[in-house]
């Protein structure tokens, strides 16, 4: 089980989550947009709400939090 704990800490494994997190994330704000575009909703409006996005929020505060254990291992 420790074995396990610790390939998920590599910098491969890490990497490769923060990847996934962005990718995630940009299809999260896509959608978002093309949503506003539909209702007609200014962009700066969008940008705005985006921000505030409860999930993005959090998928934000996970990129962070696997940067800084990134960092640790470098």
């Amino acid at each position: 089980m420790l074995d396990q704990q610790k390939e998920n800490d590599s910098p491969e494994a890490i990497e490769q989550a923060i990847t996934e997190l962005e990718r995630y994330r940009e299809r999260i704000v896509n959608d978002l947009f093309q949503s506003a575009q539909q209702v007609d909703i200014s962009q700066k409006t969008t940008m705005a709400k985006i921000g505030q996005n409860p999930e993005i929020m959090k998928i934000d505060a996970e990129i962070e939090k696997l940067q800084a254990q990134q960092a640790k291992l470098r």
